[in-house]
């Protein structure tokens, strides 16, 4: 599916992640607290153009705010934000998604 415009997941690679602000959509939506991803030269778009934003779901909370960009409630972005981390990988979790997290 990462290959399907406007479905998701994301295609698999490194994306930075932009600042924390308000960002409107070519469709007009504002999405506030979102940040941009930018993919790095290395990762395979696989075809689609870009545009990624990490962003919350409609006010509904009903899952369905996204067309393929990861979908994070505020208080996950806001602590993105100020982590002063700043990459994105998007993995391969085509098995067992468990078996991708390290054991702490």
């Amino acid at each position: 599916m990462q290959t399907v415009f406007n479905k998701g997941p994301l295609p698999r690679g490194w994306y930075f992640i932009g600042p924390q602000q308000k960002i409107t959509t070519s469709q007009g939506h504002e999405l506030f607290g979102a940040m941009r991803l930018y993919p790095f030269p290395s990762t395979d778009l696989t075809g689609r153009t870009g545009g990624f934003i990490i962003h919350g779901d409609k006010h509904t909370h009903n899952h369905t705010g996204s067309t393929g960009c990861p979908v994070l409630v505020n208080k996950i972005r806001d602590r993105i934000a100020n982590s002063g981390d700043s990459f994105f990988h998007v993995i391969d979790c085509s098995g067992d998604p468990w078996d991708s997290f390290p054991v702490r």
